[in-house]
């Protein structure tokens, strides 16, 4: 699976409406998840990321069950949008990286699922074909 996005907001924040507009615009995956009736879990994400501001943007690499924090709007913003500073020009080259890597691995699947079914359909073949 691609990798997506975790937008983690709450209510009357622009810049949580910013984010989520920009990954709508970009055509690229992501989940929101508002974290306005749950002060709690608010505060134990933002103490998990390392974030005090909403929005918590956070890039998910499913291949490596890997969880990148991208920052809130601006950086998500500087991500999509600039060459950025070296950390997020690194950061860009490590996903499209990562993306090739799982491009390439899903081709691989997707090769040997064709192969065993093109296998079990010379076998039923070769089956019928002896009765």
């Amino acid at each position: 699976m691609k990798p997506y996005f975790i937008v983690y907001t709450r209510e009357d924040c622009g810049y949580c409406e910013r984010a989520v507009e920009l990954l709508h615009e970009q055509e690229t995956p992501y989940v929101v998840t508002d974290l306005t009736n749950n002060q709690e879990l608010l505060k134990e994400v933002k103490g998990v990321f390392d974030h005090n501001t909403t929005p918590i943007v956070v890039r998910v690499d499913q291949g490596n069950e890997r969880l990148d924090l991208i920052g809130g709007f601006s950086e998500l913003d500087t991500f999509f949008n600039s060459d950025g500073s070296a950390a997020y020009t690194a950061l860009k080259l490590k996903v499209a990286q990562e993306d090739a890597e799982n491009s390439e691995e899903e081709e691989s699947q997707e090769e040997s699922q064709e192969e065993s079914q093109e296998e079990s359909q010379e076998e039923s073949q070769e089956e019928s074909q002896e009765e």
